[in-house]
């Protein structure tokens, strides 16, 4: 069975806690990164390993070599970087808050009819535990 092939928007938290969190998870493999520039952009692949780096949620979002996207994002963008993600067939992973408001996040829902989108629990540590059981999105057919 291949790895899961995911791709991290983030730079900061992203880059930091959830990419080592998802490179340590049995069958996950980091591919590609983003962030808001080419020289973070490039910090972050060399950080991570990864393969690719995106400037920008929606270059990473387009990315046809992704299964997924872990998106840790100011959550003014992560309503829409989630529903491009989805509408591109793509598991999402949402870190917290999923928006700024509850109609963002009703929106994100409506959108995803199709996807389970998930929230991975806040564990209250700044580093967060290692990640385990069903944290991704599962695609429904």
């Amino acid at each position: 069975m291949r790895a899961l092939r995911v791709g991290v928007a983030g730079a900061g938290y992203g880059v930091r806690v959830l990419a080592p969190a998802f490179s340590a998870a049995p069958g996950v493999r980091v591919e590609a990164v983003s962030a808001s520039t080419p020289a973070s952009a490039a910090r972050a692949a060399r950080a991570t390993g990864a393969a690719r780096a995106h400037v920008g949620w929606r270059a990473l979002a387009a990315d046809p070599a992704l299964d997924a996207v872990v998106l840790a994002l100011p959550p003014r963008l992560q309503p829409a970087a989630a529903l491009l993600a989805a509408a591109r067939g793509k598991a999402v992973f949402l870190e917290k808050p999923l928006a700024l408001d509850i109609r963002s996040a009703r929106r994100v829902a409506r959108g995803s009819a199709r996807m389970v989108v998930t929230q991975r629990p806040n564990s209250g540590r700044a580093t967060g535990p290692p990640l385990q059981g069903p944290y991704f999105a599962s695609r429904i057919s």
